[in-house]
């Protein structure tokens, strides 16, 4: 979907799955692996149109690397806030349609 060579992906999550369960020690049943939340800003960026190698991968994976540092400071603000602050900006009402929504324009592909 977003130009990456499939089995460097899958061996790139398969390590990030590892790295996450040695780190957390199995005490979370979830990990976020390869979001989908990538794939509209990654298309938008690059402007892949979806056919062959995305040929402007570096801006990508540029922005993927950006996105993982947010993701790791929000979780560090999370760690020292508490989540009451996530639970009163995204109510489950917002976040269960948001998935919702992902997955039906995801579904015909």
């Amino acid at each position: 979907l977003m130009g990456f060579d499939p089995n460097l992906t899958i061996f790139i999550t398969g390590i990030g799955t590892i790295l996450f369960f040695l780190i957390t020690g199995g005490r979370l049943p979830s990990y976020l692996g390869s979001s989908f939340a990538f794939i509209g800003a990654v298309v938008a960026v690059t402007g892949y149109s979806g056919v062959g190698t995305n040929p402007n991968i570096g801006l990508a994976l540029g922005g993927t690397i950006a996105c993982g540092i947010v993701y790791a400071l929000i979780g560090l603000l999370v760690m020292k806030t508490g989540t009451n602050w996530i639970e009163k900006l995204m109510p489950p009402v917002v976040t269960g349609v948001i998935v919702m929504i992902i997955g039906l324009h995801l579904a015909p592909v």
